[in-house]
């Protein structure tokens, strides 16, 4: 990750991931053989040390593969939602089984990992970067929502609680941690 910028200097909830991208799975393949080695390992402590899987890339036998095309929490695009319906024919075409799924927890994940994650600091880094600049229109009331006050956040959560749930467990989430 040397030269790799974060969004927000200092984050560490969310940080930026670089990735192979090949033209066909067997480049992708040797590339992972060259990357998940012993020495890779040794070279970066956070990395878990799982070898690549010859047995499972080489192997013709059918997989078991779990898919969802909507986590019941953002909506997809339906470009997304088709791709994902037209890989899952393919590979069921190829002897695979496929079975769907449905994330767990994802409103725990999304408020309290993800949104708790990134504006644990209560949005406070974020906003200081929009100082005496012009805010773009399409996020003026996204950054307003983040310039409430803590109190006003939380006074606002319990009263949008029983009629709009996800919009009160995104305000307390904005509150920052601790």
């Amino acid at each position: 990750t040397l030269g790799l910028a974060s969004p927000i200097t200092g984050m560490k909830s969310v940080t930026g991931m670089v990735g192979p991208m090949a033209r066909d799975v067997d480049s992708l393949a040797l590339c992972m053989r060259a990357l998940l080695c012993d020495d890779m390992f040794r070279l970066d402590p956070t990395v878990p040390p799982l070898p690549f899987n010859e047995e499972a890339y080489s192997s013709s036998a059918p997989l078991r593969i779990g898919y969802y095309d909507g986590d019941g929490y953002f909506q997809p695009s339906p470009s997304m939602r088709r791709a994902v319906q037209e890989t899952k024919k393919l590979l069921q075409e190829a002897g695979h089984t496929l079975i769907p799924f449905t994330p767990p927890r994802i409103d725990y994940v999304v408020d309290e990992l993800f949104t708790r994650g990134l504006f644990s600091d209560g949005a406070a880094n974020l906003l200081d970067k929009f100082k005496g600049d012009i805010v773009d229109p399409t996020l003026k009331s996204q950054i307003n929502c983040y310039r409430l006050p803590i109190l006003v956040k939380k006074i606002l959560a319990l009263i949008l609680k029983p009629v709009y749930p996800r919009i009160a467990r995104d305000l307390n989430a904005l509150c920052g941690v601790g």
